[in-house]
């Protein structure tokens, strides 16, 4: 019954949601366009696009007070499972669950599209589909429950208002950017939305452009930065970001990455820049400004670090809508809001 009513609530919520307007009061998100396929939404700096998962801050503050009093093994005793053993261990044990699924515990899909269509075949049990969506909804509450009980949550984040508060529970992300990063961002509704737009992302038939105010003053009008580049995963669970160098085009692991660029403004201290990535590696446009020697400015992985935010923001955005079967262009404005703004003088 529970199952029953959830789903309705879902259901109204996405209709409530249908149009901008009721959007943006759902998600406190500026939308920049909106179709049954797809919305592209305003990110703040400082919103994640998808959610990062880790301690409540009550957790947080326990661990801290009792590392303070000097308790003995706080890593031991503060270690959590990781997300999929989580989600296997309850399945495993959870009473009401399908015997079919609970005999699949290590084998049970994360999103609900996948574990849908898995109910559906042999493995398991050939469930209806009212069936597996009882089970679906058994087993997320059941593990939401055993991450409150462990002191774990998911942050906030685009992906999550859009799914939970807006009441489009299959939304995903067709592309990211980082938590400082501001501007265009589209997320796909549908599962086929997704389908059709990422499409589009592989085959680089979306045309996206970024501003930027870098450190120092950029010499010519125009460039190309054609470095190639390598990821540097962080060490698992140490709390630092991977980043990526620049390298040579023949070390192993490298990518091909290109980007240009185009002066919008200029001062003694620090330049506005018109950027495109040609590519979409991991922090492309970040990476290529340092090895322009112009970092961005607040970027503190490839730079100085000295601002109140990472002044890159995603200005333009244009892609092919699947349900309205035509191009679609979006615009954002920067708005850096710096404590100390440069005095730029704009070329003509």
């Amino acid at each position: 019954m529970l199952s029953l009513q959830h789903t309705a609530a879902v259901v109204l919520k996405r209709a409530a949601a249908a149009t901008p307007q009721a959007f943006e009061r759902a998600t406190g998100l500026r939308v920049l366009h909106m179709s049954p396929a797809v919305v592209v939404v305003d990110k703040p700096t400082g919103l994640r696009s998808v959610p990062a998962y880790g301690p409540t801050r009550a957790l947080l503050a326990d661990f801290a007070r009792r590392q303070a009093a000097g308790e003995a093994d706080l890593q031991e005793k503060f270690e959590r499972p990781t997300r999929r053993d989580r989600w296997c261990g309850v399945a495993r044990d959870l009473d009401g669950l399908a015997p079919e699924l609970r005999r699949r515990w290590d084998s049970l899909p994360r999103t609900k599209s996948k574990f849908i269509k898995f109910c559906g075949g042999p493995a398991g049990g050939r469930l209806n589909l009212d069936e597996a969506e009882d089970a679906w909804q058994l087993l997320r509450a059941a593990v939401a429950q055993r991450e409150a009980e462990e002191g774990m949550e998911e942050s906030d984040s685009v992906l999550r208002r859009v799914q939970r508060e807006a009441g489009f529970p299959e939304a995903c992300p067709v592309h990211r950017f980082d938590y400082a990063t501001s501007g265009c961002l589209a997320v796909a509704l549908t599962q086929e939305g997704a389908s059709d737009i990422s499409l589009q992302w592989r085959k680089r038939t979306v045309d996206k452009a970024y501003e930027a105010v870098v450190e120092g003053t950029v010499a010519r009008d125009e460039g190309l930065i054609d470095k190639a580049l390598l990821r540097v995963d962080a060490v698992k669970r140490s709390g630092d970001p991977s980043r990526v160098e620049v390298v040579d085009d023949d070390v192993p692991g490298a990518k091909l990455s290109l980007s240009s660029y185009k002066v919008l403004a200029r001062s003694d201290t620090a330049t506005v820049l018109d950027l495109t990535p040609h590519t979409g590696r991991l922090h492309q446009l970040r990476a290529h400004c340092k090895a322009l020697g112009h970092p961005i400015v607040g970027d503190w992985l490839y730079g100085t670090g000295d601002a109140n935010r990472l002044c890159l923001h995603a200005s333009r955005l244009a892609f092919d809508d699947p349900a309205l079967g035509e191009r679609v262009r979006v615009a954002s404005a920067a708005s850096w809001e710096l404590s100390e703004p440069p005095e730029l003088v704009y070329v003509s």
